[in-house]
């Protein structure tokens, strides 16, 4: 049997290096959330505060859809169009790049109730916020 040492220099190097990797990975793993979370604005939100809910889905020309009040589906789509110059015809937003987005609980009750969506078409200076919230 090896006597077990204190202060063992080898030991407490390889102790640390081995920490050092566990703090960098999960360094990496923490930086790498955002990249996986990028494609995850693609699917539809739903949206919930008090008696009401909507379905927003931003990839498609759905759009907004079942805004339920008590149960009872009060909406069956709103979506918004746009045209970018004078010449060319309108778009549905979702023709355009979604650049970013999420949801969000604004008023702390534990449901998002609230949810922005930046889109872009690549070549403007300027791009466009909306903001949907019950």
């Amino acid at each position: 049997m090896k006597p077990h040492r204190v202060g063992n220099s080898r030991s407490a190097a390889a102790l640390w290096r081995r920490r050092a990797i566990q703090v960098l990975s999960g360094a990496v793993l923490a930086a790498a959330m955002p990249l996986a979370q990028a494609n995850s604005y693609t699917t539809p939100y739903t949206l919930t505060d008090q008696n009401s809910t909507i379905t927003v889905d931003s990839a498609s020309n759905d759009g907004i859809s079942h805004w339920m009040v008590d149960g009872v589906d009060q909406l069956y789509q709103q979506w918004f169009w746009g045209r970018i110059g004078s010449t060319s015809g309108e778009s549905s937003l979702d023709t355009l790049t979604l650049l970013n987005g999420g949801p969000s609980d604004s008023n702390f009750n534990g449901d998002n109730n609230h949810l922005w969506l930046k889109y872009g078409d690549g070549t403007t200076i300027d791009d466009s916020t909306f903001t949907i919230a019950l």
